[in-house]
């Protein structure tokens, strides 16, 4: 008899604390789930799609490019090393004295200058924050080439701060496409050098997979520690077609590398992450600048005005131009010049030119360029003879052919003031009234002028 009551003693208080439940979801207005799991499962939240980030190609020398590709990384950009498969290219320069100009080129271009500082912290924060200004600014581009396999990276925390740098210059070398972390990606490549360990453990992982707390399935005091390079290309190699799409190239030329021993330590000097890119003990960089590969094509719409002497007498000057091309480099030049009315008692002339010709920017330091340019075009004289009663009218056109060598200063954006010294050469010009000399224009001219121009980015 005691055996069988316990049981049903059990039952008894199950089904009160059941009728207690249930009148307290009635009370609370929340109907009583049907089953006890029920109550405690809950739906997985959905997914958060990522978005997919812009791809970058830099054009930096090292080792400026090392720090740039990790701080561009930790800012939600991808690198690549194929121009055709990236949606912008960031031009990172020294401009001379210091300074830099920083140049993103996608369907337009933008342009920045930073100018020098003696802090190394802030001229690497400033040249981090305009690089991601022009990446934001400039409309991107469509690629040409489909994305080659994309890598992320994962580095161990207490690696030294040059590891990751040094990690990620491997994997594009490779020919991969690095993206940042949480993207998902093809490949992931963990590395991890803890003190006191000659070289670091580099391992390439699945994409879906998490890196080791120490970064690198390679035991330390291995024999043969592969490079980055290498192992990325032979895991590229690996995957299917579709997926290393546009990468073939690059893997075949890392394949025929031999396989590398263990690293020994450097002779030289490392580069510190930690200081500002440039201001190591290295031979100073050229003032000049003249990146015609790769040069944004800019149309550049201008006025001038100056004078014009022909002789004894100066006459006004005022002008009206187009450019167009690479900037800087060498760019198409339009040109309508137009000399004001001359009146000389019962004469009147005017005269305009217009032109066509060339101009060239063979020097660049910081914001002044040197500027020059060749026109050839039309110069057609107009005038008009009023005697007594009589109106006589006419016009002759002659050849011209004009010089120009001057700077342009950038002032803002690419807004840019001009100073030119002008030589040309045209026909000479004589009025006379009743026999007597009233006006006299020689072949030969010089002059000056100051102008304004604007630019603007055009898609090529």
């Amino acid at each position: 008899m005691q055996l069988s009551a316990t049981p049903r003693v059990v039952v008894d208080r199950s089904l009160t604390g059941m009728l207690l439940l249930s009148l307290i979801f009635a009370l609370t207005g929340v109907s009583a789930p049907a089953d006890a799991n029920e109550a405690i499962a809950q739906d997985p939240a959905p997914e958060a799609s990522v978005e997919q980030p812009r791809t970058v190609h830099l054009v930096v020398e090292e080792p400026l490019s090392q720090w740039l590709v990790v701080r561009l990384l930790e800012d939600g950009y991808a690198l690549t090393t194929s121009p055709a498969a990236a949606h912008a290219q960031l031009a990172v320069v020294q401009s001379g004295e210091g300074g830099w100009t920083v140049t993103a080129t996608g369907e337009s271009s933008v342009v920045y200058d930073v100018e020098p500082a003696k802090d190394a912290a802030v001229l690497r924060l400033e040249l981090l924050h305009r690089s991601i200004d022009a990446l934001e600014d400039v409309a991107p581009a469509v690629p040409a080439q489909p994305q080659t396999a994309t890598v992320s990276l994962g580095v161990s925390d207490l690696s030294p701060a040059s590891l990751a740098p040094q990690i990620a210059a491997g994997v594009l070398a490779a020919g991969a496409t690095l993206v940042p972390t949480g993207v998902p990606a093809v490949l992931r490549v963990c590395a991890g050098q803890a003190e006191g360990e000659a070289a670091p453990r580099i391992s390439v992982i699945d994409g879906e997979s998490e890196c080791e707390p120490r970064g690198g399935s390679v035991e330390p005091g291995s024999a043969v520690l592969p490079s980055t390079t290498f192992l990325v290309a032979t895991a590229i190699a690996a995957l299917p077609e579709q997926t290393r799409s546009g990468a073939d190239e690059a893997v075949d030329a890392a394949e025929e590398q031999p396989e590398p021993a263990v690293p020994a330590a450097p002779k030289e000097k490392q580069h510190d992450p930690e200081r500002a890119p440039g201001l190591e003990a290295s031979p100073p960089p050229s003032p000049t600048r003249t990146p015609l590969a790769g040069a944004p094509f800019m149309m550049r719409f201008g006025v001038a005005t100056g004078f014009i002497s022909r002789g004894p007498v100066a006459d006004a000057l005022v002008a009206a131009s187009m450019t167009f091309g690479k900037e800087p480099g060498m760019r198409g030049w339009l040109e309508l010049q137009a000399r004001p009315v001359t009146v000389v008692g019962p004469l009147r002339v005017v005269e305009v030119a217009p032109g066509i010709g060339f101009k060239l920017r063979p020097l660049t330091v910081r914001r002044v360029s040197l500027e020059t340019g060749l026109l050839l075009g039309a110069e057609v004289h107009r005038y008009q003879l009023q005697a007594e009663q009589a109106t006589e009218r006419g016009s002759h056109t002659a050849a011209s052919l004009d010089s120009e060598l001057g700077v342009a200063v950038r002032v803002w954006k690419q807004h840019e003031v001009h100073l030119a010294f002008r030589l040309g050469g045209g026909m000479q010009r004589i009025h006379r009234v009743q026999g007597q000399e009233v006006w006299r224009r020689g072949a030969f001219r010089v002059g000056a002028t100051v102008g304004f121009s604007f630019g603007l980015g055009v898609n090529t």
